[in-house]
């Protein structure tokens, strides 16, 4: 499964010759009738409040102050239910 933009695909159907193979009142309605999902976007460790980065005795890493007791390695990609971004931080 993958996420898309609903409206986005109809208003790309209206400005495409799609128009010509299909009604496009019939598809806005398929497209309309299609299950959602309830998404959040995710806050990867290396945007979160809660995550640093530091070195300890394997070298530079990042570090997650809410994992675990005291600090916990993670990998820059990795992401949890606490995540929290940081101001400025990209996704």
């Amino acid at each position: 499964m993958r996420l898309i933009d609903a409206e986005k695909l109809v208003d790309m159907l209206y400005d495409n010759e799609f128009a010509v193979l299909c009604p496009l009142d019939e598809v806005s309605g398929v497209v309309d009738a299609c299950p959602t999902v309830d998404a959040v976007p995710a806050v990867r460790c290396r945007g979160c409040k809660h995550c640093k980065e530091a070195t300890d005795h394997e070298g530079r890493g990042f570090f997650c102050a809410i994992w675990g007791r005291g600090w916990h390695r993670v990998q820059p990609d990795d992401f949890c239910s606490y995540g929290e971004r940081r101001d400025g931080a990209e996704c």
